[in-house]
């Protein structure tokens, strides 16, 4: 039996036992009073004392369930702020305590803001990192290429705020690919590129571009690949990311876009 519920139990047992006593002695006075004319004696004392030690139990219960609800409050912040600190979701095993805190990898992003279509940190945690991951080694993992996709994602969708190009363009899935785009990359998996084309397959079955919408892995997967057969090296940095980003996703060099992929990237990451 769960501790809490035992000691409410016993808690309310002695509150109704308390009771019963004192009206028990009530009822014996009373009848005493009624064919003796003597009535108990300290009846009223003993009664006024049951209430007392009634209310003691009643207030000591109270007590001890705020001072055990604040505790697993705190064990819960304790645990969500121990759970920032741990490695990607993958390392997550029985062997987390052994992996050396110098030995992690710095997040991109930390995700904080709650105020967008998608939580960065569960889009980055749950579909962006498993996804690039899953790609590996044909396409390699890295750092910066998480920055660029979750940067990309920010910027052209919004965090996901639209599956569609708005208002009604071409443009599928939180990436934004056109349906051209689309269509090229997966040529290239049958010629240049099989071994991607084969993971793919392993990974999503036969994509089509209108699943880009629906299935967010796909649409990661193929913003990846757009960047992967750039022979350029990805940026580290965000300002060099994003005219990174303009000469090949974009295929524009507009200062402004630029700057708008700036500001998106700060403003959602």
């Amino acid at each position: 039996m769960d501790s809490e519920l035992a000691f409410k139990t016993i808690s309310y047992g002695l509150v109704g036992l308390i009771w019963l006593t004192a009206l028990a002695l009530l009822w014996i006075s009373m009848r005493k009073e009624a064919r003796y004319g003597q009535p108990l004696r300290d009846a009223l004392g003993l009664i006024v004392a049951a209430l007392c030690l009634c209310a003691f139990i009643v207030l000591v219960a109270a007590y001890v369930q705020k001072t055990r609800s604040l505790r697993k409050i705190s064990h819960r912040i304790e645990a969500a702020t121990f759970d920032d600190k741990l490695p990607p979701w993958s390392l997550r095993t029985s062997q987390t305590k052994s992996i050396e805190p110098a030995k992690r990898q710095k997040a991109c992003y930390t995700g904080r803001r709650s105020d967008v279509a998608i939580y960065m940190r569960h889009l980055r945690d749950l579909i962006v990192r498993p996804t690039l991951k899953a790609l590996d080694p044909e396409i390699p993992y890295s750092q910066n290429a998480e920055c660029l996709v979750m940067e990309t994602i920010a910027h052209e969708s919004g965090v996901g705020t639209y599956l569609g190009q708005y208002p009604d363009g071409p443009a599928r899935g939180i990436a934004q690919i056109e349906e051209p785009t689309f269509s090229w990359l997966k040529d290239l998996t049958s010629t240049r590129y099989q071994s991607i084309g084969t993971k793919l397959f392993q990974l999503f079955g036969e994509p089509e571009h209108g699943q880009l919408s629906a299935r967010l892995d796909l649409s990661v997967a193929f913003c990846r690949f757009r960047y992967f057969i750039v022979k350029e090296p990805i940026p580290d940095t965000l300002e060099d990311r994003a005219s990174y980003w303009a000469r090949y996703y974009q295929t524009t060099n507009d200062p402004q876009k630029i700057k708008n992929y700036i500001d998106d990237a700060k403003r959602y990451l």
